[in-house]
């Protein structure tokens, strides 16, 4: 049985390191084990391929061990990652975030309903210029030419500090865009 807060891996280390440490004794107990005779030869086991033997059994224990933990970790990314989406299209604000390459990374149905944009148009990895491009065939963007426009707004998005604009979009609608960069280069807003 474990300790309280105790690792698993741990304790397989220990087992096997006792078990690396017996054979380095050479107890009689593996003589037995290992030589016998048949046919009336005798065939003695070398003490260096009982170790390589109990390194290797070491060896793949510590394997089963990781992959154990790995799996472990899997599930609970996945379930932080379920989380973090639940919280995300639950929120009221629209939410968006975008890589350093301006690929769209996530967002919620909220940001897409904003801007009256299908599934399909907010999928990760659209570029922001595709959704800017989306949003001016729908009508909604500010000024009168459309290709100002998106220079605009793709410039906002190079600035490494957080930014927030009120934004009046073509259908009488006023936004409030909240920008910010993330460490990896891209940004929330």
């Amino acid at each position: 049985e474990l300790a309280h807060g105790a690792r698993p891996i741990y304790d397989v280390t220990f087992l096997l390191a006792a078990l690396v440490q017996m054979s380095l004794v050479r107890l009689d107990a593996f003589d037995l084990l290992y030589r016998h005779t048949r046919d009336y030869e005798s065939y003695e086991l070398d003490e260096w391929f009982m170790l390589l033997g109990v390194l290797a059994i070491a060896f793949f224990v510590c394997l089963l061990v990781r992959a154990a933990e790995f799996k472990r970790e899997a599930v609970r990314r996945q379930r932080a990652e379920a989380r973090l989406g639940t919280t995300i299209e639950n929120m009221s604000q629209g939410v968006c975030m975008f890589d350093r390459e301006q690929r769209l990374v996530t967002c919620n149905h909220v940001y897409a309903r904003m801007y009256d944009l299908s599934a399909d148009q907010v999928r990760p990895g659209t570029t922001l210029r595709q959704i800017l491009e989306s949003r001016i065939d729908k009508g909604l963007f500010i000024g009168a030419a459309p290709e100002a426009y998106i220079r605009e707004q793709l410039k906002l998005v190079e600035s490494t500090s957080p930014w927030t604009r009120i934004a009046g979009l073509s259908d009488g609608r006023v936004i409030a865009i909240n920008c910010r960069p993330t460490p990896a280069g891209g940004w929330v807003a």
